[in-house]
């Protein structure tokens, strides 16, 4: 007959571990009244299970992560951007898929931070990737998957603080100065372009700008003031309402944009294309000339279908659609400073500039409902406003 497995000491982690049926079991403490319970009451329901001796098989880390991602997909659908910070965080876990989730501790953690220093990540950045690793060991361990011990091996990683680490750190984002935007916008394309002074003249968020539609425009109600009012942003779970005003200037802007499609983007990146397909065509060539070029591709193509070399190709994700990437926005405003000689800047850096304008002009107050902040702390990282008053103290009395 099998022995009864006894209770030992894991000296690695200081708790009581029992094996069962070829699993290690962690029960917390050695020694502790808690950790007898829990081996009694394992010891009991393996007595009662006829004593098996083989485990059915374990999660692997693979399994796991095919599971939260499945969930991270729908928890965090559009218009939440989380899902684009989770997915490169958790990447490193891959290199563990075919291993026992419960594999993955402490030092495998720090393995993966050490070299996102390595490859040159912020701090805060390798810091935030940290968290959501440790948020999806909380799903995992919420859901039964792993046992709750290892959340606690993994927090108890320290993260990266400033000074005692070899990760650089990242310089606050702040205002962009109007000179460098205006110097910017004659090396864009008219859509960007349009994008661009939109976000100068409203402050709101390029994803807002970006799924703008005719239909959720008021024009109406006050004419020298329309309102925008986004179907989905950022807080629209919160259940928070969001409404960005458009003066003149704005409108002005925008009026040449607007579709009579209601529920159509205003904005859309197939246009663009196609308009600059249509400004690269040789003005030497006539549009006769034109069609038996395409005569002729399409005659080849047809060669290459009928002799069956041609394989089927699925369709490119970069083909533009009908709705513009904040991403886009943001490296096609680089592409133009670097070519142009311009010190580069992002389009986000005009929602600190549309705050800084207001809180020097009227108030605080406005400036956070301008930004559509509830958080007066959240406002405050849009505007360096001490830093002003306290240059104007010292202006005065220094």
């Amino acid at each position: 007959m099998p022995r009864i497995p006894s209770l030992r000491l894991h000296r690695p982690s200081g708790q009581a571990v029992v094996t069962l049926a070829g699993t290690d079991h962690y029960l917390g403490r050695y020694g502790s009244p808690e950790a007898k319970q829990a081996y009694d009451r394992l010891l009991g329901e393996w007595l009662a299970a006829g004593r098996p001796q083989k485990a059915t098989r374990e999660l692997t880390m693979g399994d796991v992560l095919v599971d939260y991602l499945e969930f991270a997909q729908q928890y965090y659908a559009p218009p939440s951007r989380e899902l684009e910070g989770i997915l490169p965080a958790l990447r490193p876990l891959k290199a563990y898929a075919s291993q026992p989730v419960t594999s993955f501790g402490p030092l495998a953690l720090r393995a993966i931070m050490d070299r996102w220093v390595r490859d040159g990540l912020g701090r805060s950045t390798i810091n935030a990737r940290k968290g959501k690793i440790i948020r999806f060991v909380r799903w995992a361990v919420s859901r039964e998957k792993i046992p709750s011990w290892l959340v606690e091996g993994l927090k108890s990683v320290e993260s990266l603080r400033a000074g005692r680490t070899s990760a650089p750190e990242p310089e606050p984002r702040t205002a962009v100065d109007e000179a460098r935007v205006r110097a910017t916008l004659p090396h864009l394309t008219p859509h960007v372009a349009a994008i661009v002074e939109l976000l100068w003249l409203t402050g709101a968020r390029p994803s807002e700008i970006l799924s703008m539609r005719s239909g959720d425009i008021d024009r109406t109600t006050d004419p020298d003031c329309w309102r925008y009012r986004p179907r989905t942003h950022k807080n629209s779970h919160r259940k928070q309402s969001r409404v960005v005003c458009l003066g003149p200037r704005a409108q002005a802007v925008l009026a040449p944009w607007l579709k009579d499609d209601a529920d159509a983007y205003i904005f859309q990146p197939r246009e663009a294309v196609a308009a600059l397909a249509e400004s690269r065509k040789k003005a030497h060539r006539s549009d006769r000339q034109r069609a038996r070029s395409a005569a002729t591709k399409r005659r080849a193509e047809e060669a290459k279908r009928t002799a069956k070399t041609c394989r089927a190709v699925p369709p490119s994700s970069r083909l533009a659609g009908e709705r513009y990437e904040h991403r886009r926005i943001s490296n096609a405003v680089r592409r133009a400073c670097l070519k142009h000689g311009i010190e580069p800047w992002t389009p986000y850096q005009m929602r600190h500039a549309m705050a800084t304008r207001v809180e020097a002009t009227i108030d605080f107050d406005t400036a956070r409902k301008v930004l559509g902040k509830k958080s007066v702390a959240d406002t405050a990282r849009y505007i360096h406003a001490d830093e002003r008053a306290a240059a104007e103290a010292i202006k005065r009395i220094g």
